[in-house]
């Protein structure tokens, strides 16, 4: 399954989670977090340390969503292996 992080620069401008709500939300600090609803792991972080890979469900269900989140945030500090 993939895996989606986000890297330190997130400008909290809310494109990802604007194009991929199912994956990306706003932090309550500084930056967007890959929802835990979307993880493996349940949490609710920038997955930048933990990697967890995105449920099979929410990958299929989100895959294009996904990719414009990654090749339209502005800072590309969104990742995905």
């Amino acid at each position: 399954m993939p895996t989606v992080w986000i890297e330190d620069g997130c400008i909290s401008c809310g494109a990802c989670v604007d194009v991929a709500p199912e994956i990306f939300a706003m932090d309550a600090g500084d930056g967007c977090l890959v929802r835990g609803e979307a993880r493996a792991d349940g949490k609710d972080t920038t997955n930048a340390a933990e990697r967890s890979p995105l449920k099979p469900a929410v990958a299929e269900a989100n895959a294009t969503q996904l990719q414009d989140a990654v090749t339209g945030c502005p800072t590309e500090c969104i990742r995905q292996a």
